[in-house]
């Protein structure tokens, strides 16, 4: 039986992220989200039920970008697997710790506005990230005294244009409607 669930929960920030690195050098951010059972209180307002905590992982870029952009108090939504694991404690008894470990974390766009900042990923747009790249790696090792050239990165293929289908003809006899009526 598998320990691991596919979950999105939506709530808030309940701590800062803690940004830190493994021995192995990957980034790993760590927070808790605060999720509340919120109900209508029959006046026109809401009534919180319960808040219940959820220890939250992000891993690699991420986790940078977590740990970079994210506090204490935003409202976010968490895809994610939750994870189950089981350790005994120094008395001996048998504690089950449960952890989501996140695949995407963004806003709550019904309590944040945002700025979406598109990274370009047309292969002309590429190709001048890359030519930008090279020039400003070609004059850091310039003011270094560095001699060795950069090597610069292939021209990308030209993009294919692919023609949308004709539409297909009604059979004889139809004229629209789907098959057998």
């Amino acid at each position: 039986m598998s320990n691991r669930f596919a979950v999105s929960v939506v709530g808030r920030i309940a701590t800062d992220p803690a940004l830190t690195h493994t021995d192995s050098g990957k980034q790993l951010a760590t927070f808790r989200l605060a999720v509340e059972d919120r109900q209508p209180d029959g006046g026109g307002g809401w009534e919180t039920r319960q808040t219940v905590f959820h220890d939250v992982a992000a891993w690699g870029r991420l986790a940078e970008i977590t740990g970079e952009q994210l506090r204490r108090g935003d409202a976010v939504v968490v895809a994610g697997t939750l994870k189950f694991d089981t350790y005994q404690r120094d008395d001996g008894q048998q504690r089950t710790r449960a952890e989501i470990v996140a695949d995407a974390i963004g806003p709550d766009l019904r309590l944040a506005s945002v700025t979406i900042d598109r990274a370009a990923r047309t292969p002309a747009a590429a190709a001048q990230r890359t030519q930008s790249a090279n020039q400003a790696a070609q004059a850091a090792a310039s003011t270094a005294g560095s001699t060795r050239p950069v090597a610069s990165t292939p021209e990308p293929p030209p993009a294919r244009h692919v023609s949308p289908a004709p539409p297909m003809a009604a059979p004889a006899g139809r004229t629209s409607g789907p098959p057998g009526i």
